[in-house]
C-alpha cells in the first residue's frame, strides 16, 4: 500500500461513495467516475457525512483535521478514461451484472 497514492473509484452509489470517503480519509488522491451524471453537491454531502462518521469511529485526536481540506484530493470525471488514468489502484463498484462488468 505504500506505493499507492492515487485511487480511481468507478461507480458512485452508496458503496462507491463509502469507498471514496475512506480513501480520502486515509489521505489518498481520489479520482471518481460514474456512467450517470454526477450530482456534485449530493455526492459531496454523502462524502462529508461518511467522513464525519469515520472521524467519530476513529477515536483519535483530530483537532487539526479539516473535513473541507480533504475535498482538495477529490477529482470528479465525466469519462472513465480520465478517472483511471495515472491511478495506482482502481475500486470498481458496478452492479453485479455480467454484461456490465
Amino acid at each position: 500500500m505504500e506505493d499507492i497514492k492515487t485511487v480511481g473509484v468507478v461507480g458512485l452509489g452508496v458503496i462507491g461513495a463509502s469507498w471514496t470517503a475512506l480513501f480520502l480519509y486515509k489521505g489518498f488522491k481520489v479520482k471518481v467516475y460514474d456512467p450517470y451524471p454526477i450530482d456534485e453537491e449530493l455526492f459531496k454531502k454523502r462524502i462529508y457525512a461518511n467522513l464525519s462518521d469515520l472521524l467519530a469511529l476513529d477515536q483519535q485526536d483530530h483537532s487539526g483535521y479539516n473535513l473541507q481540506d480533504v475535498f482538495l484530493n477529490l477529482e470528479l470525471h465525466n469519462n472513465l478514461k480520465d478517472a483511471v488514468a495515472d491511478t495506482d489502484f482502481i475500486q470498481e463498484n458496478a452492479p453485479e451484472r455480467l454484461e456490465l462488468k
